[in-house]
């Protein structure tokens, strides 16, 4: 059910967003309640991450919260079970069919109330298992709709109408999914979450690699898959180190780009004393403390954790207008937007920041400030089970 292969999109006319979630449930207390959520995946990313946060926030609220699983024996398996919420597998041979049965029969011995999918991909399965034991489903969107509908293939349409509910994480798949013929209706939005206490902790941690003493370290993060276009990434360190030789680049990520990327550094002279590839890290904030500033390249996002990430810690933003990027960043007061594919743009803007540690300190304030008021998880529970409530109410507004 899932093809990774991105694809590029259109712009859209912005149409307003609806509230993230209605007065219509009783939110107080999920004392009660019974929760199934969905998973393709529990590895080190944005949408996982987001997972383990809601399923945390509902757990502490009195939910009892169940996740299903595709994979096992990923990062955040091992943090879910220590909080005490059990992770069950579905992820057997067979393909799709054999799955689906199998999470039919395990949701029909735990029948919750809502069963809801974490991942696009999963989305089918959340509405099989929904039915078959008599529970209300939900999906998600969480990147750019286009890019979801392309690298899901033929199901692409079907994870995109299958479920009662879609829940986006930006006001740019909001606005996708309209443009699909998504009702209003079916759409409630929920932005990603921020602690930033668990992040400074873990920034206050020695970070054990070493990176190149001496000069401005420019940092980007995420899987090193296509769509995250590290490519551009790469030619702007290489085009910015012309005009200053001190700026080091930092890219923090694994994936099947690699060797790609290893080579097009190679092909511009970006040696060990220019360019560290960290790899996958489990010390990400401590990494980025050292960092002067962030740099996003994508085609396609939906609400980046690594940007809300780079900016809780004090970092200015350098982003392509992917997704919801172009709404985080306020041009000049905590980074800048540039264009898809220039990259003596983003060198020029690079070049800026590494010129200017006192510019970059105050932007980067900014940039905390703007998480702590906008993303924090506090208040999360809340807006789940509002949405739940709604969802069991039947309330379409």
């Amino acid at each position: 059910m899932s093809a990774p292969v991105p694809a590029s999109s259109a712009g859209t006319a912005p149409r307003p967003v609806p509230p993230t979630s209605g007065g219509h449930a009783e939110t107080s207390s999920g004392r009660g309640r019974r929760i199934a959520l969905i998973a393709g995946a529990l590895s080190l990313g944005g949408a996982e991450k987001q997972l383990l946060h809601i399923c945390h926030a509902l757990h502490q609220s009195g939910v009892e919260v169940t996740v299903f699983s595709l994979t096992r024996g990923q990062h955040y398996e091992a943090l879910l079970q220590d909080q005490g919420i059990p992770v069950r597998h579905f992820g057997v041979r067979g393909g799709p069919p054999a799955r689906a049965l199998l999470l039919a029969r395990e949701l029909r011995r735990l029948r919750p109330e809502v069963v809801h999918s974490v991942h696009f991909f999963t989305n089918l399965y959340a509405a099989a298992g929904a039915r078959a034991c008599g529970a209300l489903s939900i999906g998600s969107i969480q990147s750019d709709l286009a890019y979801e509908m392309q690298k899901s293939g033929i199901w692409g349409r079907s994870c995109l109408h299958a479920t009662g509910r879609l829940v986006v994480n930006s006001q740019e798949a909001y606005r996708r999914a309209l443009d699909a013929g998504v009702a209003p209706a079916r759409l409630r939005v929920l932005p990603n979450v921020l602690d930033t206490v668990e992040l400074d902790a873990r920034a206050a941690q020695p970070a054990d690699l070493p990176l190149p003493e001496g000069g401005p370290i420019a940092v980007a993060v995420g899987r090193l898959v296509p769509v995250k276009r590290f490519d551009r990434f790469l030619e702007a360190l290489a085009l910015a180190r012309e005009r200053c030789p001190t700026l080091r680049g930092l890219l923090i990520g694994d994936g099947p780009e690699r060797t790609r990327l290893e080579a097009l550094a190679r092909e511009l002279s970006l040696g060990p004393e220019a360019l560290t590839l960290a790899g996958q890290r489990d010390d990400v904030p401590a990494l980025l403390a050292r960092c002067r500033l962030m740099v996003q390249c994508s085609d396609h996002e939906g609400m980046p954790n690594a940007l809300l990430e780079g900016m809780a810690s004090r970092l200015p933003i350098l982003t392509t207008p992917a997704g919801d990027s172009a709404a985080l960043v306020q041009e000049d007061v905590t980074g800048y937007v540039v264009p898809f594919d220039d990259s003596e743009v983003i060198a020029d803007r690079m070049v800026y920041l590494a010129d200017s540690p006192a510019r970059c300190r105050a932007m980067g304030e900014a940039a905390r400030q703007l998480v702590l008021d906008r993303f924090s998880p506090n208040g999360l529970a809340e807006r789940v089970l509002a949405i739940y409530g709604q969802v069991l109410e039947g309330v379409s507004g």
